[in-house]
């Protein structure tokens, strides 16, 4: 088409007998997978990291079938704000290499030290100078795996404020990926009595 072919003289590139470039990336069993927001004015306008979390592959998290624990990072890699979902299953591959759900019996909440971790990880991707969407996961051994780190451009996260009386935060708009971020979400405390006060639409 013609998009393709300006693009093409534009970088100088044979318009006739285009190659195709092949990303390889080698294959990881997460124990926990991640999409984590940076914002430059999460919390109370300073910088901060949302990190959305659940164990196993991140499919079920991008594509909306689970809703993940959140957690809130503030810029010293201290965690502020958590809100642990109950997971009831988790997408892990089974024996013969294939995926398959499997009850989930572990937790999915981010610790101190994937906070930290996550906190330096987004030291090195914040140079670009913008806010983040970085999906990513803790595999076997504890190791970080990012699988790609691009600019939030549709996404604003709002205000959340340090005080536990004014915990809630608002994030509006839709991430990069779709899936629970979609539309409105409340910060809420973990505590059945408040959740009944989340109207439909949050």
């Amino acid at each position: 088409n013609l998009r393709a072919l300006t693009y093409r003289q534009a970088n100088g590139l044979d318009p006739l007998h285009p190659r195709m470039a092949v990303v390889l990336q080698h294959m990881v069993e997460p124990h926990i997978a991640t999409n984590i927001f940076y914002s430059n004015k999460l919390l109370e306008g300073e910088p901060g990291i949302l990190v959305e979390s659940i164990n196993g592959f991140g499919e079920p998290l991008v594509s909306g079938e689970l809703t993940p624990s959140l957690t809130v990072i503030d810029n010293e890699g201290a965690i502020v704000v958590t809100c642990e979902v109950n997971q009831p299953w988790a997408l892990k591959m089974n024996g013969l290499g294939q995926m398959e759900r499997a009850v989930n019996t572990g937790s999915n909440i981010i610790c101190n030290g994937a906070a930290r971790n996550i906190w330096r990880l987004v030291q090195v991707i914040r140079e670009m100078g913008t806010s983040m969407d970085i999906e990513a996961c803790i595999a076997s051994g504890a190791a970080w795996t990012i699988f790609q780190a691009r600019p939030i451009t549709a996404f604003s996260i709002g205000n959340i404020d340090r005080d536990d009386s004014k915990k809630a935060g608002e994030l509006h708009g839709q991430g990069a990926s779709k899936g629970i971020v979609a539309g409105k979400v409340c910060i809420v405390d973990c505590d059945d009595k408040k959740l009944p006060t989340t109207l439909h639409g949050d």
